[in-house]
């Protein structure tokens, strides 16, 4: 679980507030919560309150693999132990103790096993602050504020995101057989994971990573910063990416410096899928964050994945969206790769899915019929999917 908190309204030098967030927890009772006890040094982090800054404060869950698909949590208890402000000298201590908001707030957070989930929150000093009243400092948060700048207004709460993404190299396909970056050039590799479709170009500089978030708009695009695994300590550590933003206090400025918004890992499909039984040819569903079953009306459903193999290279790929209409049957509905930026995408492939095989009350198998497909559709019209689980 990752908590990201990002920062300011304005930007100061003396006078700055700061918030120490020292322990970031899930919960939907006073009995039920995660985690059970706090994790990582105690220090937490410290956000610059009028700074544009982005803050990361994790923590980890064990989920029986055997019993659970997923923990839901409804309320995020915001607490803080202490409030700096900068001065000319260094920081003085304005505030010391444990403030906690309460009601807890609104969130959508579900944890799945092996994935990362992410909570985006702004905090700033209009919605977090001090008052003294009669000599005695104390915080104060504007619920109000709060909500307007981070609730969802359909909703009524922040709501939460799966932010790793299961990546596939692409480069062994036809350039015209791949999707573009917003450059025109064609993208080296394609990631879902499961809210969102990314497209990378290089490494290492800006604009190297591009988000098309998982709506209707698919030309929106955030750019960002694409990096490769690396080691730490001699162990491997996936890679990572973030998505930056224009600075909003020069926003007519191209030269001027970005923001990071957004943070996230990613994992090649090799390393997260088992291909011993299906060496060549795979149709793979990577649930979304809400994850429900059946899929409501209306409802988008799960991002699918139908590509074919050669060795570890994926050597022709389509993508699209599958549906559960009900506990067993389904739609399925897929397009070349190369159309992911259309809004309104050519020559689908339409079928049905059914025989799913169940595990704690969610979808881990299944077969599907693809009963209409063009000519140019370049795998077998009948055989079985798994989800990404």
């Amino acid at each position: 679980m990752q908590f990201l908190y990002l920062s300011g309204q304005g930007r100061r030098a003396v006078d700055s507030k700061i918030a120490q967030v020292t322990f970031a927890q899930l919960q939907n009772s006073s009995s039920d919560f995660a985690p059970r006890e706090q994790q990582g040094s105690g220090n937490g982090i410290r956000v610059q309150l009028d700074g544009y800054t982005l803050n990361s404060l994790t923590f980890e869950e064990r989920i029986d693999l055997n019993t659970t698909a997923a923990r839901g949590f409804a309320q995020y208890p915001l607490s803080v132990s202490q409030i700096d402000q900068t001065t000319t000298s260094g920081n003085s201590t304005l505030w010391r103790g444990n403030f906690t908001v309460s009601p807890p707030l609104n969130v959508n957070a579900r944890l799945f096993p092996g994935r990362q989930t992410t909570l985006q929150m702004k905090l700033n000093d209009a919605i977090l602050d001090t008052q003294t009243v009669s000599g005695v400092t104390s915080p104060t948060f504007n619920r109000a504020q709060f909500e307007s700048e981070n609730y969802d207004p359909v909703d009524n709460r922040v709501n939460g995101f799966l932010s790793d993404h299961v990546a596939f190299d692409l480069r062994q396909m036809a350039t015209a057989d791949r999707p573009s970056m917003s450059g025109g050039a064609p993208a080296e590799r394609i990631l879902f994971s499961g809210d969102a479709i990314a497209l990378t170009s290089g490494a290492d500089t800006n604009g190297s990573f591009e988000v098309l978030p998982a709506t209707a708009d698919v030309t929106t695009r955030f750019r960002g910063i694409f990096r490769l695994p690396t080691q730490i300590a001699g162990r491997d550590v996936p890679g990572t990416y973030v998505v930056t933003e224009p600075d909003p206090r020069v926003p007519s400025d191209p030269n001027a410096n970005t923001l990071t918004a957004l943070q996230g890992i990613w994992r090649a499909h090799t390393d997260v899928l088992d291909y011993s039984r299906t060496p060549q040819f795979a149709m793979v569903a990577i649930p979304n964050h809400d994850d429900k079953f059946p899929t409501p009306d209306a409802e988008d459903g799960m991002q699918v994945v139908i590509y074919n193999l050669s060795g570890s290279n994926v050597v022709a790929m389509w993508q699209g969206r599958i549906r559960f209409t009900n506990t067993t049957t389904g739609l399925v509905e897929c397009w070349s790769v190369n159309q992911i930026a259309n809004a309104t995408p050519n020559n689908p492939a339409i079928g049905t899915i059914s025989n799913f095989e169940l595990k704690n009350g969610r979808v881990v198998a299944g077969d599907f019929n693809f009963t209409v497909a063009p000519g140019t559709f370049p795998f077998p019209r009948t055989g079985g999917f798994r989800v990404l689980r």
